[in-house]
């Protein structure tokens, strides 16, 4: 475990008992695709039980790096071995994903679950290597790593967290990829198929473009949005690092079964912005 930055993950809840109802899952950023983050069918938190006698730190975990991603939740969660637990997902900065127990941090019922590495040592990316027009926010944002950024999403029904991590490859030259993951979230092993590497290509002729193609470059791209699945398919949705050119917003999709590419369901929102319009920063 790296120790360039160790972040801890907090469990907070109203003082029940660990074999009361384990509560609705959190499968996604901000509870559903409406990005709503209400829970509605919420039934045990009210005025009166939210306070400082009944609500507050239930346990702390240390994680290796910095966590810009919503920590995700999924009740009787069968783990080989150990049976069932209710598991608090979490992704870090430094590609790692973790399973914890959202009921106990301590003995061989509860702690740290699963641990799965997406990037180890030399492959890790830190974060000098990007900004360029606002590069001291990169500094200050994302520290010392860039790994994973966005929520991962979980499809419960086929037991699998999907996420997409950020990783380099130092030969001769330095080379950037970013791969999506598909993750068993009783094990933490990689499903069938997984990873892919995410790649995409979308007709244009602006700027970074070649023979009127636009090709996805993960190097330039900052994959900060939530992961979003829906109609059995994954989105991967695509910004910049602090504004640094050249760059586009892409969203793309893959069969949540086999993680193939769905052309059909690539989007670029500015294939055709040249310089020549739109100025310098056109990209």
């Amino acid at each position: 475990m790296h120790n360039l930055c160790r972040m801890f993950i907090t469990l907070t809840a109203t003082a029940w008992t660990a074999n009361q109802a384990a509560g609705e899952a959190v499968l996604t950023y901000h509870n559903n695709n409406a990005r709503t983050g209400a829970n509605t069918n919420e039934t045990r938190l009210t005025l009166a039980n939210v306070n400082t006698n009944t609500f507050g730190r239930l346990m702390k975990y240390d994680t290796d790096g910095y966590v810009y991603t919503q920590p995700l939740y999924v009740p009787g969660v069968n783990i080989p071995g150990s049976g069932s637990h209710d598991v608090v997902y979490v992704a870090s900065e430094n590609d790692q994903v973790y399973a914890f127990d959202a009921n106990s941090n301590a003995g061989a019922n509860g702690g740290l679950l699963w641990q799965a590495g997406l990037g180890e040592g030399i492959n890790i990316v830190t974060n000098h290597e990007f900004g360029g027009r606002y590069h001291n926010n990169v500094l200050q944002d994302m520290l010392p790593r860039v790994g994973i950024t966005g929520t991962p999403v979980i499809d419960a029904a086929a037991g699998t967290l999907y996420v997409v991590a950020l990783n380099r490859e130092v030969t001769t030259t330095t080379n950037y990829y970013q791969h999506l993951h598909a993750l068993n979230i009783a094990t933490g092993a990689e499903q069938p198929g997984s990873p892919v590497l995410v790649r995409a290509s979308f007709p244009g002729t602006g700027v970074d473009s070649s023979n009127a193609v636009v090709t996805f470059a993960a190097r330039n791209q900052n994959q900060r949005c939530a992961l979003t699945l829906a109609g059995g398919i994954v989105y991967v949705a695509y910004s910049s690092y602090a504004d640094t050119d050249p760059y586009h917003g892409w969203v793309i999709g893959f069969d949540a079964r086999n993680l193939q590419l769905l052309t059909n369901y690539v989007f670029n929102t500015t294939p055709n912005a040249t310089k020549a319009v739109f100025g310098s920063h056109a990209g």
